[in-house]
């Protein structure tokens, strides 16, 4: 069944008046994140047999997807008044979000953003975050003692403080679905496309996934979803392990049980996040060189099904090729100190 959506309307990203530079920030306002086909073989060998997508959401006016669920929220709080009285907003964050609403805080009449972090986020976000105007704040997780517990203690304790809570806000969802995932489907739409067989989403507060699994549900469509997971043990920035994934994720019990999951080493999303700016000029976060590990084992899987490790795509009964879409988060401008050791090699010294 090929998903309805309505047309993309032209957008030429001019903003002019008063409110033009919160208007440069609204996803609503502007052309949508450019969807790009991966044609070299280093990353698709087989061309003819699988036609592979990447969604490029570090285009956005932040550079990441969570602008759209946060503006969505800022805008929502600021119709119902929820703003009244209120100085900061208090949001927990391992980076994209905490930036978009250090950003966007101002932006909508408010002092700052108060972001807290855990120690594990990467400091060129913390960075970020204070260079918009947000004030950090460095939690040393453990058990019953993390960042989002700090927030809540924050809050209670100063007046005038509003939480944004994205782990438990539909909007969080909400956002990739009216941007996000409905952009995938329009975009595909205009090439003649169908239905992607399978879309890849990291799964950072997993509001994209949700968004997905909705999508999907309301349109009845077959299309497999993946969820890109660190493997245990493994740091990469914006992608969690699975068993850091849990019931105060908004969706959790919706999305967890029907969707796949690809375990990826942080080695291997470095490598993928080099390879990708090499091979196709895309420069993503570590993220998205997770979703591009992901992406070479569902090609794998695709090509060699009796080597699949448990990985079951939709059965193709037409010669068409398949059809794979992996959503890629944000640039990789905040993440370029991880890659320290690459870039002192490839630096010449001065003559």
């Amino acid at each position: 069944m090929k998903a309805k959506v309505p047309q993309l309307n032209p957008c030429y990203n001019v903003f002019t008046g008063p409110d033009s530079a919160l208007n440069r920030l609204d996803p609503t306002l502007h052309s949508p994140t450019s969807l790009v086909e991966l044609c070299d073989p280093s990353i698709n060998p087989y061309p003819r047999s699988i036609r592979a997508f990447a969604k490029v959401m570090g285009e956005t006016a932040t550079g990441s997807l969570k602008l759209c669920p946060t503006m969505e929220w800022f805008k929502e709080a600021e119709r119902f008044g929820w703003f009244f009285g209120v100085d900061e907003v208090v949001i927990v964050s391992s980076g994209n979000a905490g930036v978009n609403a250090a950003i966007l805080a101002l932006r909508f009449g408010l002092k700052r953003a108060r972001v807290f972090m855990p120690s594990t986020a990467a400091l060129e976000k913390q960075q970020l975050v204070a260079f918009y105007g947000g004030t950090v704040v460095i939690v040393y997780e453990e058990p019953g003692h993390t960042a989002r517990d700090a927030a809540r203690i924050y809050v209670a304790q100063h007046p005038g403080c509003l939480l944004y809570d994205q782990y438990a806000d539909p909007r969080n969802w909400l956002g990739h679905y009216n941007h996000t995932i409905t952009q995938i489907w329009q975009q595909l739409a205009i090439l003649g496309l169908s239905d992607p067989d399978a879309i890849l989403i990291p799964a950072g507060t997993t509001g994209c996934l949700m968004a997905a699994k909705e999508f999907c549900r309301k349109h009845g469509l077959d299309t497999t979803i993946i969820a890109v997971l660190a493997e245990e043990g493994e740091q990469i920035f914006a992608v969690r392990p699975e068993s850091r994934l849990g019931a105060e994720h908004i969706g959790f019990t919706t999305w967890h049980v029907d969707v796949q999951k690809i375990k990826v080493k942080s080695c291997d999303a470095r490598c993928d996040t080099v390879a990708l700016a090499r091979s196709e000029g895309i420069g993503c976060g570590m993220s998205g060189g997770a979703t591009i590990t992901a992406l070479r084992h569902v090609i794998h899987s695709i090509m060699e099904p009796e080597e699949s490790c448990g990985l079951v795509l939709p059965h193709k009964n037409s010669p068409a090729p398949y059809l794979v879409v992996a959503v890629l988060g944000d640039n990789i401008d905040a993440y370029l100190g991880s890659f320290e050791e690459l870039l002192s090699t490839s630096l010449s010294p001065a003559l």
